[in-house]
């Protein structure tokens, strides 16, 4: 299936399509008689111009990374440092 990884089990808050996505690869356990790699005619290429935004920094509003210690409030941080 042409999705992004991450989304292997179907389009993020769409039910329909994750239902389709897993009824179709459980389908394997009865039709695959062979190893082999078998596609599934899903295609999202919204998914993945989401990812090339995320990638580009367009969508990621989360703090930066950094090798300190970050707490969510002050007593979290106090009793992570509490001996």
């Amino acid at each position: 299936m042409n999705y992004p990884l991450g989304f292997e089990s179907g389009r993020f808050k769409d039910v329909t399509d994750q239902l389709a996505v897993v009824r179709e690869a459980l389908t394997g356990f009865t039709d695959i008689t062979s190893p082999g790699i078998v596609p599934m005619d899903f295609e999202w290429q919204a998914g993945w111009d989401i990812l090339n935004k995320r990638e580009k920094g367009q969508l990621d509003n989360r703090s930066p990374r950094t090798t300190e210690p970050q707490y969510q409030t002050e007593d979290d941080r106090r009793a992570a440092k509490a001996p």
